[in-house]
């Protein structure tokens, strides 16, 4: 007799494994970290093109804008090389005020390893300069707007001009002088002349600077600081 029990098979279906739920606590965490690494990305990426490239923003453009002061004298001016522009106003906008903040801020780093800083790049807006130890006071006056914000600059460049530098440096002294303006500075030094002049509020200043021959003025350059309030 054969004792060999029967197979009993059994098709019930097995029971379908639901998924473990994702924890939302742990999702919330990434999303948060997400976030919170992208802010430090961002902020680290401002700093850096804070600090290399922050700046008045200065335009270089093809003529000169219609506030510009008729009673200024122009030296051939259709001889020019360029014209840079640099508008007060845009300078002053909160965006530009906040490009300064790094540069600020990591002052004494950039100091450190760049001690022979050029101190013209240690200016920053409303005189601030970058110093070995930071000030609350600058901190907060540099947020500040600029207090003469009306004021635009212009630098007109002649490269090479076949004129000498007494002839050039003549003309402008004696025509600033026919409309009024004050001459608050002469220099003639062996390599550059330069030559500072007022009238109200705008300022102006001709630096020239010399070659080897005579009769040739290598580079021409004249700033003008003036009013951007159209009358």
């Amino acid at each position: 007799m054969d004792s060999t029990q029967p197979v009993i098979r059994d098709f019930t279906p097995s029971p379908i494994e639901e998924p473990a739920l994702k924890n939302k606590g742990s999702c919330l965490w990434k999303l948060i970290s997400l976030l919170i690494t992208l802010v430090i990305l961002a902020v680290v990426v401002f700093s850096i093109i804070s600090i290399f490239y922050s700046g008045p923003t200065i335009k270089r453009v093809a003529a000169l804008p219609s506030h510009f002061p008729t009673d200024v004298p122009l030296y051939r001016f259709d001889d020019r090389s360029l014209i840079h522009f640099q508008d007060a106003k845009e300078n002053d906008l909160l965006f530009n005020r906040l490009a300064q903040v790094p540069k600020y801020i990591f002052g004494p780093i950039i100091l450190k390893f760049q001690p022979d800083l050029a101190e013209e790049k240690k200016i920053l807006r409303n005189n601030i300069i970058v110093s070995p130890s930071l000030n609350y006071a600058d901190f907060k006056k540099l947020l500040q707007p600029i207090p003469n914000n009306n004021l635009d600059i212009i630098e007109i460049e002649w490269d090479n001009l076949n004129d000498a530098p007494k002839k050039i440096f003549d003309f402008y002294k004696k025509n600033l002088t026919s409309q009024d303006y004050q001459i608050t500075k002469e220099d003639k030094g062996k390599t550059e002349w330069r030559l500072n002049f007022k009238k109200d509020i705008t300022e102006g200043e001709l630096l020239l600077t010399l070659g080897e021959e005579k009769n040739t003025t290598p580079k021409t350059l004249l700033k003008i600081i003036f009013s951007n309030q159209i009358k």
